[in-house]
């Protein structure tokens, strides 16, 4: 086996690697201002959205329990939901991390 390193050092190797880490990095930041700005925009949205709510809504229609209304079942049935929905997430992110596990091992 030969040394380590190189009696002379390769410039060719060090303006490659210093080029690709630029390219990376400039992406990583576009990447960046971009998942801002889209973050941004779903911000406004929401916040439209539940002023629009508050504004133009009509409280009667959160809890009718003859008609429906947006909370049928109450607190209660938010609560049941939403535990449901979290159960089902958990599991599909399990799922999920398996699977990639699972083909990772095959390369």
């Amino acid at each position: 086996m030969g040394l380590p390193f190189a009696e002379t050092p390769d410039i060719l190797a060090f303006v490659l690697q210093i080029s690709v880490t630029l390219f990376a990095s400039a992406n990583m930041m576009c990447t960046s201002a971009i998942n801002t700005a889209l973050g941004i925009v779903n911000t406004s949205v929401l916040l439209f959205v539940f002023v629009s709510g508050l504004v133009f809504g009509d409280p009667q229609s959160l809890i009718n329990r003859d008609g429906g209304g947006f909370f049928p079942y109450g607190g209660e049935g938010v609560a049941k939901a939403s535990f449901g929905v979290l159960f089902a997430l958990s599991e599909f992110e399990m799922i999920s991390m398996s699977a990639e596990v699972i083909i990772w091992q095959n390369f």
